[in-house]
């Protein structure tokens, strides 16, 4: 189930993902996502500052009428670079503003659940 959770598992201190990489996901919004297959051909989810260290022309990018998704952006030698420093990451890094331990995140998953699930019993009363 953790695995769902993507970009905020991400952000757990035992995750082996760079500092900076963690840090560009507390920095990011989902306004900076960008849904493209043009980092390995298949549609994804990519933060737009590591595209843009990268050397994607984002002005193509932005502009898919002009873009031949049939071919690279990027030489194939650059694929496995490309995924070293382009880094994924979904819309949810908008709320995602710490590293914490896994079991933290554990911890604050269930008491945001409980939460939810008392209020909605409590709508259900009222209404």
């Amino acid at each position: 189930d953790l695995a769902y959770r993507g970009t905020r598992v991400i952000n757990t201190s035992e995750s082996q993902a760079d500092q900076e990489y963690k840090d560009m996901i507390i920095a990011c919004g989902s306004k900076d996502i960008v849904h493209t297959p043009a980092v390995s051909g298949v549609p994804a989810s990519f933060m737009r500052p590591s595209m843009e260290k990268a050397g994607y022309d984002m002005d193509k990018l932005m502009n898919p009428g002009e873009v031949d998704y049939g071919t690279k952006l990027k030489p194939i030698a650059d694929e496995a670079k490309a995924w070293k420093t382009v880094w994924s990451a979904g819309q949810g890094c908008a709320g995602i503003q710490d590293v914490v331990t896994a079991a933290e995140l554990v911890a604050r998953i269930s008491k945001e659940f409980h939460a939810a699930l008392n209020e909605q019993a409590a709508l259900l009363k009222k209404w």
